[in-house]
């Protein structure tokens, strides 16, 4: 009886684990997302403030932020891009966040 009991609380504790684990999976992935999708905003804010600092001042220096804005944003979609591959929903959603950062 000792037997059984060990084995089903060994179970439990093996079926608990691999739902923690895939838990920490889902977490960590999502963070991800999150932290790529700040760097894209901040990117997109690099590019805003090169141009609107052109615009105000025609110094060239502010161009160089700008591009290098656009340089970022580019490759923070990609990677974004990467990430969303396993969710069409979130996929949508940042091809309208990216269609409206490229207008």
């Amino acid at each position: 009886m000792a037997f059984v009991i060990i084995v089903i609380v060994s179970l439990l504790a093996f079926v608990s684990i691999q739902r923690l684990i895939a838990a920490s999976a889902r977490v960590e992935g999502s963070q991800n997302e999150m932290i790529e999708l700040n760097r894209f905003l901040s990117d997109l804010k690099d590019v805003e403030t090169g141009g609107r600092g052109y615009v105000i001042s025609d110094d060239v220096r502010h161009l160089q932020r700008l591009d290098h804005g656009v340089a970022a944003a580019r490759a923070t979609a990609r990677r974004l891009q990467a990430l969303s591959n396993d969710d069409p929903r979130l996929h949508q959603s940042l091809s309208r966040l990216f269609d409206m950062a490229t207008r």
